[in-house]
C-alpha cells in the first residue's frame, strides 16, 4: 500500500478512477450552415447554468463545455447530456447550431481567432502553421483519475501502443471547408501542422520534466499547454484526447478507456501488503 503525497492517507487499487470530459463544438449559422464567430454570445447565455464549465476555444467559432469528475458511467452520461442541451439552447438563441464535428464542413477565411491574450500570441507566433489550416478542428479531452505525475506516465506508457487505435475509433471528419477530403479524419491531417501532435513518448517522471522543459525553453512550444501528445499528464489529472460525433460514442469511448486502465491497474499496480512498486513502465503486462 502506498500513501497519498498530499494527505498521507493510504491509497489502494480499490479506488476507482474518476473520469470527466471536455468537448469542443462548432457554431454553425442556422440558415447558411457556415461556421460563425458567436462564441461570446453563446457562452454568455450558457454560463448562466454551466458557469466556469462553459469556455472559449482558440477560434471564435467554437465553444467548449466540461463536466465535473464523475465516478459512474451514468453520472458522466447525465453530465454530458446536460451540457450539450444547455449549449444547444444557448446557440439556438443566438441564431446558430451547436455542431459536434471534428472539422467545420463550411467555413470562411481567415479563421477568426478568439480575442484572448494567449490565443493572440499563438496566432502571431505560429502564423505560418495557422495559415495552412483550412477549417476549425474540434476535439475532446477525457480526464482520467487524480493520479500523481509518475503514476499517470506509467499508465500512459502501458497504453501508448493502443493510442492510435483509440484515436481511430473516434474519427468523424471526412468533410472540411466545403470539400470531401478522401480520408476519415481530416482533423488528424490538419493537426499534424502543430508540434507534438503524436503518440506520447515513453517517459518516466524525470524524463518528462526534462523533455517538457526543453520543448518550452529551447523548442517550439509556447508553454506546457501546447504539449499535444495523445495522452499526457495534466496536473493533477490524467488527460486523453479523442474526437467524437454523438453522446453515445464519446460516453462509450470513455467507459472503454476507464475499463482498460482499471484492468491494467489491477494486474500491475502495487497491491496492499506487497511493499513493492509493481511492474515498471518498460515492462509489459
Amino acid at each position: 500500500m502506498k500513501a497519498d503525497r498530499k494527505t498521507g492517507s493510504p491509497v489502494t487499487i480499490d479506488q476507482v478512477l474518476s473520469f470527466g470530459v471536455e468537448e469542443e463544438f462548432l457554431l454553425a449559422d442556422t440558415t447558411s450552415r457556415f461556421a460563425v464567430p458567436r462564441a461570446a454570445e453563446v457562452l454568455e447565455k450558457a454560463r448562466v447554468q454551466l458557469g466556469e464549465h462553459a469556455e472559449h476555444e482558440f477560434y471564435a467559432t467554437q465553444v467548449e463545455f466540461t463536466t465535473v469528475p464523475c465516478m459512474t458511467a451514468e453520472a458522466l452520461r447525465t453530465a454530458l447530456a446536460r451540457a450539450r442541451q444547455i449549449g444547444a439552447t444557448a446557440a439556438l438563441a443566438n441564431g446558430c447550431l451547436l455542431v459536434p464535428s471534428a472539422t467545420a464542413v463550411l467555413t470562411r477565411h481567415p479563421l477568426p481567432v478568439t480575442p484572448d491574450p494567449r490565443y493572440e500570441t499563438l496566432a502571431r507566433r505560429y502564423r505560418s502553421t495557422i495559415s495552412r489550416i483550412r477549417s476549425e478542428p474540434s476535439g475532446c479531452h477525457v480526464h482520467l483519475g487524480t493520479l500523481e505525475r509518475e503514476e499517470a506516465l506509467l499508465l500512459g506508457n502501458h497504453l501508448r501502443p493502443w493510442l492510435p487505435t483509440l484515436q481511430a475509433l473516434c474519427v468523424n471528419s471526412p468533410f472540411a471547408a466545403g470539400e470531401y477530403r478522401h480520408c476519415d479524419s481530416w482533423r488528424y491531417v490538419e493537426c499534424q501542422a502543430w508540434p507534438t501532435v503524436e503518440p506520447a513518448p515513453t517517459l518516466d517522471e524525470a524524463g518528462y520534466e526534462v523533455l517538457a522543459r526543453s520543448l518550452t525553453t529551447q523548442g517550439p512550444l509556447l508553454d506546457r499547454k501546447m504539449i499535444y501528445w495523445y495522452s499526457r499528464p495534466s496536473e493533477p489529472i490524467r488527460r486523453w484526447k479523442c474526437a467524437s460525433p454523438t453522446p453515445i460514442p464519446i460516453w462509450t469511448w470513455c467507459c472503454c478507456m476507464r475499463c482498460s486502465c482499471e484492468a491494467w491497474r489491477r494486474r500491475c499496480w502495487p497491491r496492499p501488503g506487497t511493499g513493492g512498486r509493481g511492474r515498471t513502465s518498460s515492462t509489459p503486462c
